[in-house]
């Protein structure tokens, strides 16, 4: 979630307004590894406890003058909303995420990949030189782009997804994060139907500038 916000704020004054947006609805993280598999998180309400008259409806009092209590414990299971994509939406958008790596992986062709794990995928000292070299490639392939201290390239198509939010239009724009370590975000935003989550694609690199997806994080948010 720290990645995602500082996304908005790298991503100027439209990017926090679809943050305050996102974060009015109730969020339910699904976590999707390993072909797709979710595993939505769970919710407890805290046990209650009633007195004995009123659950067995005894109004004498019990041993020491005192009413018995008696645990009532009440979890409540919040259920993962269906999600905006199709599973072929969501395939396409994998695809999409490795074809803007492709684009810009010349760039990871000689670097430095870090080879303890977890930092397998990762880039050892990625400069901002080169930071800036992938924003400008994936601007330049008409993909929304941005890193820390950068503009964000072809940020109308932001605005545009915006626009048509707030006339309750059907629309999605995917951003691409490239992070300090080399690691590229894509970000999603899906507004259907009234409803906006968001879905998100991170890829990483192997020796040679080979690019692989490493996570895909879908974000509930319910309007």
């Amino acid at each position: 979630m720290e990645d995602l916000k500082r996304l908005f704020r790298k991503g100027g004054f439209l990017l926090i307004l679809l943050c305050l947006t996102v974060a009015t609805g109730s969020f339910f993280t699904g976590f999707k590894e390993d072909k797709g598999r979710k595993q939505p998180e769970e919710s407890w309400e805290p046990a209650m406890e009633i007195s004995g008259s009123a659950a067995t409806g005894n109004t004498g009092a019990g041993d020491n003058g005192k009413e018995p209590q008696e645990s009532l414990s009440s979890p409540y299971f919040l259920e993962e909303p269906d999600s905006l994509l199709g599973e072929a939406e969501e395939k396409e958008l994998e695809n999409s995420a490795l074809s803007a790596a492709l684009e810009v992986q010349e760039v990871y062709r000689y670097a430095a990949i870090e080879e303890d794990a977890p930092y397998t995928y990762t880039v050892r000292d990625f400069s901002r030189e080169q930071r800036n070299r992938v924003v400008s490639m994936l601007g330049e392939a008409g993909y929304v782009s941005v890193t820390d201290g950068a503009n964000m390239e072809n940020h109308n198509n932001v605005r545009d997804f915006y626009s048509a939010y707030l006339k309750g239009q059907d629309s999605l724009v995917t951003i691409f994060d490239v992070n300090l370590d080399g690691l590229i975000g894509a970000y999603t935003f899906i507004h259907r139907k009234g409803n906006l989550q968001t879905f998100y694609v991170q890829i990483g690199w192997r020796e040679g500038g080979v690019p692989e997806i490493i996570l895909l994080l879908p974000f509930y948010a319910a309007l």
